[in-house]
């Protein structure tokens, strides 16, 4: 997307909707087992899991690396972490392996230290 002067503003984001079996409970609840599938099902690629989460980033990125939930279990199989870009907080998470084999591949230790 442009705008009249040709500079970039905004991307396409690729994005596979909900299943149609997905219904949710509350007005912020995200799909957590499908997010889960997701990742697991593209190991070693990064995913925009929560956009605008606010306060509830740094509880997101907590259990999602210690593997609080059953879906992201066992603790370590998936990484996540938490980046604010023009004020807007985004948790962008990884599966990794339960013995962290796409660890490169999904290069985390750069994205640790940053």
């Amino acid at each position: 997307m442009t705008d009249i002067n040709e500079d970039l503003v905004g991307v396409l984001r690729w994005e596979v909707p909900p299943g149609p079996g997905y219904v949710p409970s509350g007005p912020r609840r995200r799909p957590w087992p499908i997010v889960a599938r997701e990742l697991r099902d593209n190991p070693g690629e990064w995913g925009v899991v929560l956009e605008d989460g606010g306060s509830n980033a740094g509880s997101t990125v907590a259990r999602i690396n210690g593997g609080q939930t059953r879906w992201f279990g066992p603790a370590g199989a998936y990484f996540s972490v938490q980046r604010t870009i023009n004020g807007r907080i985004f948790v962008y998470a990884v599966y990794v392996g339960e013995n962290h084999e796409y660890a490169e591949k999904a290069d985390v230790q750069s994205v640790r230290a940053a």
